[in-house]
C-alpha cells in the first residue's frame, strides 16, 4: 500500500524546466567595441580601439551603457552575451 502512495503521489507531482530566454538580439551596447575603459594602475581613460595592444599584467575597469529595446519582455533569468574589446579576456 504504502508502494502505491508514493507511486501515486510522484505522478501529481510535476518538475519544472527552466527556460531561460537568450536576449541577446534585444539588447544594444554590448558589443567589443561598446564599453569605456579606464586602465585601474592609472585611473586614465584606455582607448577601446587600443585594446589589443593592452597589457596582459594590467587590469581595465569597462563600462558597458546598454538599452533594451522598447516591448522587450524580460523574465526572471533571461540573459544576454556581452562581448569583449578584442584581445581581452576576463
Amino acid at each position: 500500500m504504502l508502494l502505491f502512495l508514493s507511486f501515486c503521489t510522484s505522478l501529481s507531482f510535476h518538475s519544472q524546466i527552466a527556460k531561460a530566454a537568450d536576449i541577446t538580439s534585444s539588447i544594444s551596447g554590448i558589443s567589443g567595441t561598446s564599453p569605456t575603459a579606464i586602465d585601474t594602475a592609472t585611473n586614465a581613460p584606455a582607448k577601446i580601439s587600443d585594446s589589443k595592444n593592452w597589457s596582459p599584467y594590467d587590469n581595465y575597469q569597462l563600462t558597458y551603457n546598454f538599452t533594451i529595446k522598447d516591448g522587450t519582455n524580460v523574465q526572471k533569468g533571461d540573459t544576454a552575451k556581452v562581448a569583449l574589446p578584442a584581445g581581452t579576456k576576463f
